[in-house]
C-alpha cells in the first residue's frame, strides 16, 4: 500500500481511493442543514482495519502531541499529526477515500489535508470530552472545513458516543467579545480543571526558554488555545438564550442534541464549526477508537491566530493564503509534485525551534491587525 517516489518526488500510487459509494444528496442535504451526518457503508473494511491497527501502535510510541494530550493512567489515548511520524496514518490521506468523501461533501473539486486527529478510550475511561468545536483550534477561514469521524469500534451512550447539537455551525462565537484572559464563571474553572487545564496567564514569547524545549513551546501556545476556549465556555450565544457552552449540559433539553450508535466503518461527517461532545467510556470490556481526518475545500484561506495549535514543521503560508505545502499537502485533484517528497522519504521529526518562529510571526500578525 506504500507508494514509491519518482525521480520528480512525485509519489506513484498516492491517489485517493474512491468510497464504496457516494453519499446521497439527501445526507448531503442533512449535513450543510444540521452541521453533522452519519453515513454508514462506505468505508472499505480493510481501511478500518488499517486504521484501528495504526491507532493501537501509536498508542505505544505517541508524538509530542500524544505526550502531552494522552492520560494512560485514565485509560484515554489522544494524538495529533501521527501522519508526520506512521507510514500507516500517512497512507489514509493520500490514499483513503476520505479526501474523495470530502470533496463531494463540500462541493469542491479541490482538497487539502488539514491534519489527523486519533482518539482511544479504553473499558473504563472516565474522562469526558467537553463541548467544543474544532475550528476553535485551527488557522482556518472558509466554510469549506469539515471533520471525516471514523469509527473503528462499536460505540454507544454507554461507551462515548459522540453527541452533537444540530445547526451548531450556523451559530455565532465569542472569538471578539472577551480579552481579559482571566475567568469569572467557576462552571468554566470547573470544566477546565476536568480537561487538566488551568486558567490562561497571559502569553508571553520572550520568557520561553532558550534553547527551545518541546515542553516550553507547547506551553506557550497552549495559553492561546485555553483562551480561546476559556472565551468560547464563557460567553458564547446558544440558541436557547443561554451563554457559554458550559451552560450546555445544564439545558441539554432546551438544545437539539443528537447522537447515534456506531459501528465499524461508520462514519461522522461534520463542520470544524458543530459543537460535540462524549462522555467517558463506562463499558467494562469494550475499546472505543476513532480517526478524525480534516478537510479543506477550495474556499478555505490561512487565518492564524494565538489561540490556535502549535505547528512544529514549516509551512510557508501567511495570512489570507490558500492551504498548500508540506504540512496541509493538496490530495485532489492530484498530488503536487515534490509537495510530499520529504514525508515520503521517512518520518518527519517535530521541530520546536520552528513552532516557536511560527508563534512568533502569528504575535506580530496579531499586533498588525489590531494596529
Amino acid at each position: 500500500m506504500t507508494p514509491q517516489i519518482t525521480q520528480n518526488a512525485q509519489p506513484v500510487g498516492a491517489t485517493a481511493e474512491a468510497p464504496l459509494r457516494a453519499l446521497t444528496e439527501e445526507e448531503i442535504a442533512t449535513y450543510e442543514r444540521d452541521g453533522v451526518v452519519l453515513v454508514r457503508n462506505i468505508f472499505p473494511e480493510r481501511w478500518v482495519a488499517h486504521v484501528a491497527e495504526a491507532i493501537d501502535d501509536m498508542v505505544t510510541r505517541p508524538t509530542p502531541y500524544g505526550r502531552l494530550l494522552s492520560d494512560a493512567d485514565r485509560r484515554m489515548y489522544s494524538d495529533l499529526f501521527m501522519w508526520k511520524y506512521s507510514d500507516a496514518f500517512r497512507d489514509f490521506a493520500y490514499q483513503s477515500p476520505a479526501a474523495r468523501i470530502a470533496a463531494q461533501v463540500m462541493h469542491t473539486e479541490r482538497v487539502n489535508f488539514l491534519g489527523d486527529h486519533m482518539f482511544r478510550k479504553d473499558a473504563g475511561c472516565e474522562i469526558l470530552t467537553n463541548w467544543h468545536t474544532d475550528e476553535i483550534a485551527w488557522p482556518v477561514a472558509g466554510k469549506q472545513a469539515m471533520n471525516i469521524w471514523l469509527a473503528c469500534d462499536e460505540a454507544t451512550a454507554h461507551s462515548s458516543a459522540l453527541q452533537f447539537i444540530r445547526g451548531s455551525h450556523l451559530w455565532e462565537s465569542a472569538r471578539a467579545t472577551r480579552l481579559s484572559g482571566t475567568i469569572g464563571d467557576d462552571r468554566v474553572k470547573a470544566a477546565l480543571e476536568k480537561l487538566g487545564w488551568k486558567p490562561s496567564e497571559g502569553l508571553d514569547l520572550s520568557q520561553v526558554e532558550q534553547p527551545v524545549t518541546m515542553r516550553s513551546v507547547i506551553r506557550a501556545a497552549f495559553h492561546g488555545v485555553h483562551r480561546r476556549l476559556e472565551e468560547e465556555m464563557s460567553c458564547a450565544p446558544l440558541s436557547n438564550g443561554q451563554t457559554g457552552w458550559v451552560s450546555i449540559e445544564a439545558h441539554r433539553d432546551e438544545l437539539p442534541i443528537v447522537s447515534w450508535d456506531v459501528e465499524p466503518g461508520d462514519a461522522l461527517i461534520f463542520s470544524l464549526r458543530t459543537l460535540h461532545y462524549s462522555t467517558g467510556n463506562a463499558s467494562e470490556t469494550g475499546t472505543r477508537r476513532a480517526l478524525a481526518t480534516r478537510w479543506l475545500g477550495d474556499d478555505a484561506r490561512y487565518a492564524p491566530t494565538m489561540g490556535n495549535l502549535p505547528f512544529f514543521w514549516r509551512h510557508g503560508l501567511r495570512p489570507g493564503d490558500k492551504f498548500s505545502g508540506p504540512l496541509f499537502p493538496r490530495i485532489l485533484p492530484g498530488v503536487i509534485p515534490g509537495e510530499g517528497a520529504d514525508r515520503f522519504a521517512g518520518p518527519e521529526e517535530a521541530d520546536p525551534q520552528v513552532a516557536f518562529e511560527d508563534l512568533q510571526a502569528r504575535a506580530e500578525w496579531e499586533n498588525e491587525a489590531s494596529a
